[in-house]
């Protein structure tokens, strides 16, 4: 801990197992509401956060996109991977970094076929006009995709999704943009591929 800057620093930890939940809580999704106060900048009573290298295995990540429709879930299971929390100098929101993070998509379930994440790596960033960016490599039925997710909350499309595939994954880039609109965002949809 640093009481100078105000800053707890954490510069390797690993947590194993457990569920996370990203949902609407009062505008913020709840993960910022755990590491930051809205109305406090550093120095001012709060504190910031360096957490590097979080190094996580075995974890569920479970998002709801949408307050209005609750019953829309996306479900990650097996996620494992690197990740940074920070809150650094007068920022007022906190920054998830991750790093090569892989998983498997159990729900919604996308024609029965598998979605596995081989490697996503970007930001997840609070009070920002772009949350999320985020670069994408997955398996769809062993297919390879790349791409690129942005989610820009307040704009007409809030679900960005540029995608490059092969074959029966790029067939699938409408039904991808499908799921996008049932939870609660248009999709601007790009494919690039066959």
């Amino acid at each position: 801990v640093s009481l100078l800057t105000g800053t707890v620093e954490i510069s390797q930890a690993y947590v194993g197992g457990g569920v996370v939940t990203i949902e609407d809580d009062n505008g913020r999704t709840r993960l910022e509401n755990a590491f930051d106060d809205p109305d406090k900048t550093i120095g001012d009573g709060a504190m910031g956060i360096e957490l590097r290298r979080l190094s996580v295995q075995e974890i569920t990540l479970v998002v709801h996109p949408s307050p209005d429709k609750p019953d829309k879930t996306v479900r990650f299971e097996q996620i494992k991977g690197s990740v940074d929390v920070l809150r650094i100098g007068d920022a007022k929101a906190v920054t998830v970094k991750l790093y090569d993070v892989s998983g498997v998509l159990t729900k919604p379930a996308l024609l029965g076929l598998k979605v596995a994440l081989t490697g996503v790596s970007g930001e997840v960033r609070g009070k920002a006009k772009e949350v999320i960016e985020l670069d994408v490599n997955a398996k769809v039925a062993g297919t390879p995709l790349s791409g690129k997710f942005r989610f820009v909350p307040g704009d007409e499309k809030a679900i960005k999704l540029s995608v490059t595939a092969e074959g029966n994954a790029a067939k699938l880039a409408g039904t991808i943009a499908q799921i996008g609109t049932d939870l609660g965002g248009n999709v601007d949809l790009t494919v690039n591929g066959e």
